[in-house]
């Protein structure tokens, strides 16, 4: 038979006056359920009287209570007012007080005695009574519920001690009409049941009386405990309830019920026995003939139920199956669908219906293959170009690409107009990815969709292909990057792009250099990691990278991305290492002509030289074979082990040895250092320890094997020889490290200059800057053998100019820019430029500059503008956009070079004023501007320098740079290149 739902049903209402004993907004339910409780002599119709005051523990309280209650702000400023008269003494007020009945709170507190309502409760008070368990939210995260010790007066010294700082929470009226309602009707039907239990016992012989007794104390007991059970399994959730006055008590899990039915209704003993005794004589006083008629009375509410639980199964049995006819109609609906699909789809003949197809998709088609390698399409959606790669329109694309990868990818293929259809079926088959195809989905991914699965959707391709397309055009599209923005700065340049507002403001010779953090989300299994990237601007985790621009926002040297830790000086410093190095030109002479391949990697990132999981493996089984070396296993791929041997020969506690702690306790005078100073972290198995130690020895091994046989590839290892040869590469990860690689980046510029030059693409930056720098651009290209220079007389050696290498490509004779925290960089920088920032104040953050500091800044922070513009434009790519998830960062470093080289392609922040060799219309697109002629800035020699100091005799002057010693000496204080080079220094100490 099925359990009905338990219903409440109220007792009459009282009067107003009675009303008004409970501060709630229940009203008339709220004194109908405490008349009940009372009634019953229960104690949840009790209430209770708390003054009001301004102490932390009544205003936590008082809140919550208004919060929960409801309390009408008419009531609020009425207590609030009286208890100001209260303090102030006025109109013989007294203290207010508010009443509340025990039934708002939770069931387990309302049952107890002497219970500090106002006082707050500790975490381990909270969990054993489990009062407010199923709440959503918890308690940790419900504002309600935590106790606030900052609010009214401040919280007792004597409170604070009992607390200990653990956190604290509130006793807070809770329960919702809902749940006290289904308490009343568990109570109820309890009481039902009692009667009942009364009404159905005989009376015959003293045996069978001596029976019913026991029977009925039995039914009493099982009912009470039915009753307690029901009344404990509601649900404490302030939503656990949806219906008002029907309620199922069946929502309290199973653990609770023996907690809260321990602290049931206690009656005394002497109301149990009255009880049972008139139960007794209830049951004597019933003849056999009543005892028939309850009987017969029971059976028929019996037969009435069953009968109407079975009509109600037949009901739905009958809805079942009216549902699964339904759904074998649609099934049957659907294939004739499908047939019909089929069948239209093979109709298609000829290239008339697809040309419709083609016609619709341009015009409503969304983001597919189909569409965004299609003209139409892009004609219809102008902007779509821009906001899928970046560029102003679909032709500008095109154009850009053609340029930057030539002959690896065709740039008119489209798609759509290559799908044929299938001799088996008839159905349209979508032609493979194309190398177009795959570039221009990985610079999507770089530029708005930073995100493999929606790249993969736009596709049709899984994702782990996205991967390998990522993989694939990633560093080729950041090689791209690289040749847009480390461009070779001239003196000349400088000169005829500097803005007329910097030339006002006293700045004419100026770059600038400026660093940003990036917020990365590492995964934090590693705290050296953590560590290493925390940085003190954000105070989080980042990436840190320095950029190097012009004074109109020209980008031409950028730092690697560092970990945040790394400070902005030390990146200078590390950049600097190469000194006054210049590019071997001499060795590039007719490079274009050699057919030998260059094997540098064509972007070089920390992962370049790291071996996967597969490789190693293979490594150490064709050394097991050769050598005998025995392998265990490797750990989990992508772990980092550290090669420093203190981080394996450390003491550690055996976990399996139980008896090592008692041990040691037995003797601490014979404890060594090492034990006192450990730590959690330095705790592990001895198994662990050897599996770490093995797999050390044998990546020492194959990174010894990996160096012999010339491969660039290293172990998963961080060794001290690894990172200085990755510091050695990304100092050196730059167009000039090789003659290929400096000759593919003169013909993509000199590429983009004629386009530039036709009125193709839109002037920019770059084309400034390609415009200025033609003609030693052409002597250089016609050096290496190009044939874009080939109508150019090739030029001897020493008609070319140097290329210095990073920083010493800032001429001699320009300043750096910077904010404070570049003062004093000069001592690091190749050529010891002059250091131009704002002036420093006092150590202490609270003192204000002057009106002179004031005005004496106005020049360099107004030209220093550029490098946030740089930065703006930088962060203009999806990959670039904080924080940075963890799954981004390795495709971090190729984003950060990208997003520099697209920097150029935009306008100046302010276009070069007097000095300039283009008129305005310059800037308007046209074919032809006018050229105005400018006088050429003659570069100086970087291996001479006017600012250092002869290593002989210490006096100053016309210094040169002697490159078998590194120093630096004067013409006569020293015999260059017969010098010893013993004892070489750095020469910029």
């Amino acid at each position: 038979m099925a359990t009905s739902k338990l219903l409440f049903t109220p007792p009459p209402s009282k009067s107003n006056a009675q009303k008004k004993s409970c501060i709630c907004h229940w009203g008339d339910e709220c004194s109908q359920l405490k008349t009940f409780f009372d009634k019953n002599k229960s104690e949840l119709g009790q209430l209770i009287h708390v003054r009001y005051s301004d102490t932390c523990n009544f205003v936590n309280f008082y809140k919550a209570a208004v919060a929960f209650l409801h309390i009408p702000k008419k009531k609020q400023q009425q207590l609030k007012k009286q208890y100001e008269d209260f303090k102030a003494g006025r109109n013989n007020a007294n203290c207010p007080r508010i009443r509340i009945a025990k039934f708002h709170f939770p069931y387990y507190l309302a049952l107890q005695k002497n219970v500090q309502w106002t006082a707050p409760m500790l975490r381990k008070e909270v969990d054993e009574s489990e009062i407010y368990i199923n709440r959503d939210p918890p308690p940790q995260q419900d504002g309600l519920i935590i106790y606030n010790p900052e609010l009214g007066e401040k919280q007792s010294k004597r409170a604070k001690e009992a607390s200990n700082g653990e956190a604290q929470y509130r006793i807070v009226p809770c329960e919702t009409i809902a749940e006290v309602k289904a308490i009343a009707a568990a109570e109820q039907n309890n009481n039902n049941n009692n009667n009942n239990n009364r009404a159905l016992q005989p009376s015959t012989s003293v045996n069978q009386q001596t029976n019913s007794r026991s029977k009925a104390k039995k039914a009493t007991k099982v009912s009470t405990e039915r009753a307690s059970v029901s009344i404990t399994n509601r649900s404490s959730s302030a939503n656990g309830v949806e219906q008002s006055g029907a309620t199922p008590i069946t929502n309290r899990p199973t653990s609770l019920v023996p907690n809260v039915a321990k602290h049931r209704h206690k009656r005394s003993l002497e109301q149990v026995a009255v009880r049972l005794e008139m139960e007794e004589k209830e049951a004597q006083d019933r003849t056999p003939d009543q005892w028939r008629k309850i009987i017969t009375e029971e059976k028929s509410v019996m037969e009435e139920r069953n009968a109407k639980l079975q009509a109600r199964v037949e009901s739905l049995m009958e809805q079942l199956r009216k549902k699964e006819e339904e759904v074998q109609q649609m099934k049957v609906h659907y294939e004739k669908q499908r047939k019909r699909v089929r069948r239209t789809k093979s109709s298609i003949e000829g290239e008339v219906v697809w040309e419709q197809c083609l016609e619709l998709l341009s015009n409503v088609g969304g983001i597919s293959r189909l569409t965004i390698f299609n003209d139409e399409w892009h004609a219809n959606h102008v902007e779509a170009a821009r906001l899928l790669w970046g560029y102003r329109s679909w032709a500008e694309a095109k154009l850009y690409v053609d340029v930057f990868f030539g002959e690896e990818v065709d740039v008119n293929y489209d798609p759509s107009a290559n799908v044929r259809t299938s001799t088996t079926n008839g159905e349209l088959i979508l032609p493979d990815l194309t190398p177009f195809e795959q570039c221009m989905a990985c610079r999507m991914f770089f530029h708005v969709f930073a995100n493999e699965q929606i790249i993969s959707l736009c596709l049709d391709r899984h994702r782990t292909r996205v991967g390998q397309i990522l993989k694939e055009w990633a560093p080729k599209w950041a090689a791209v990057g690289m040749d847009l923005s480390c461009l070779d700065i001239t003196a000349d340049y400088i000169f005829k792009e500097v803005p007329d507002k910097n030339i006002n403001l006293g700045m004419p010779r100026l770059v600038f250099v400026d660093g940003k953090d990036w917020l990365i989300a590492p995964k934090g299994n590693d705290s050296t990691i953590e560590k290493s990237t925390y940085s003190s601007k954000t105070e989080k985790t980042s990436a840190r990278s320095l950029t190097f621009s012009s004074a109109a926002g020209l980008v031409f040297e950028w730092a690697p991305l560092v970990g945040g830790r790394f400070g902005e000086r030390k990146i200078v410093e590390f950049m600097s290492e190469l000194g006054i190095e210049t590019a071997p030109i001499a060795d590039w002479e007719d490079v274009a002509k050699n057919a030998e391949e260059d094997n540098d990697p064509i972007f070089w990132t920390a992962l370049s030289d790291v071996m996967t999981a597969k490789e190693f493996d293979e490594t150490i089984m064709r050394l097991e074979e050769g050598d005998g070396l025995v392998t265990n296993g490797l750990l989990d791929d992508g772990i980092l082990i550290t090669g420093q041997p203190t981080g394996l020969a450390r003491e550690g506690l055996d976990e399996n040895n139980a008896d090592t702690d008692e041990e040691r306790e037995d003797d601490d005078e014979e404890m060594s250092d090492a034990d006192k100073m450990k730590s959690g972290r330095h705790i592990f198995g001895i198994d662990d320890a050897l599996k770490c130690f093995d797999m050390m020895m044998k990546s020492k091994v194959v990174e010894k094997a990996q160096r012999d046989s010339g491969s660039d590839k290293r172990p998963p290892i961080l060794t001290q020889e690894i990172l200085q040869e990755q510091r050695k590469k990304a100092l050196r990860n730059d167009p000039n490290r090789s003659g290929k690689r400096k000759l593919l980046q003169l013909e993509r510029l000199q590429k983009l200059h004629l386009l530039y030059e036709r009125g193709s693409l839109k002037k920019c930056l770059l084309s400034y800057y390609l415009l200025v720098t033609e003609d030693q651009r052409l002597k250089l290209l016609s050096w290496m053998g190009s044939g874009l220079a080939s109508n150019i007389t090739k030029p001897s050696l020493d008609e070319l100019n140097e290329l210095p290498l990073r920083l010493a490509k800032i001429p001699r004779d320009c300043g750096v820019g910077g904010d404070k925290g570049f003062s004093g960089i000069e001592y690091d920088l190749p050529n010891c430029n002059e250091v131009v920032t704002p002036p420093q104040i006092a150590n202490s953050k609270k003192e204000r500059l002057s009106k002179d500091q004031i005005e004496s800044e106005v020049p360099i922070t107004t030209t220093r503008a550029a490098c946030e513009t740089v930065f703006r434009r930088v962060d203009n790519e999806a990959v670039m956009k904080e924080k940075v998830p963890y799954w981004i960062i390795p495709w971090l470093p190729h984003g950060h070079a990208l997003a520099h080289g697209e920097a150029n392609l935009c306008r100046p922040l302010r276009y070069p004023g007097r000095n300039s060799i283009v008129g305005d219309d310059y800037w308007d697109n046209e074919k032809e501007y006018t050229r105005i002629p400018q006088p050429t800035q003659a570069a100086q020699a970087i291996s001479t320098s006017s600012r250092r100091q002869c290593k002989r005799c210490k006096q100053g002057g016309i210094v040169e740079f002697c490159s078998t010693c590194s120093k630096w000496y004067h013409s006569d204080c020293h015999s260059f290149g017969s010098c010893d080079p013993s004892h070489a220094i750095n020469p910029y100490t």
